[in-house]
């Protein structure tokens, strides 16, 4: 396995400050992996996440269908008010 080369780490330490600075460097990206895939592999995590996601797209379809529903009534409401007022005004006429 070959060894990447850090700026500031040489590849091959000279000191124990050096070989501890590449081991440290060394646990901290094992650590991370570590940790990514153990995210990767937690189901029920990912299935919470999952859930939450589809929730709150849920969600802001019903407000949007909502939202339209609301503007069809209120649509309608206008329309019915003027053709009841353009009747008001008619039989005013006669």
């Amino acid at each position: 396995m070959s060894v990447p080369h850090i700026p500031g780490i040489p590849v091959d330490p000279d000191t124990p400050a050096e070989l501890r600075a590449r081991i440290d460097l060394t646990r901290r990206e094992l650590g991370d992996t570590l940790e990514e895939l153990a995210s990767r592999t937690d189901v029920k995590a990912r299935a919470r996440r999952k859930a939450g996601r589809a929730v709150r797209t849920g969600r802001a379809r019903k407000a949007a269908s909502g939202g339209g529903a609301a503007l069809v009534l209120a649509l309608a409401a206008g329309l019915l008010y003027r053709r009841r007022e353009r009747r008001h005004r008619r039989r005013r006429r006669r």
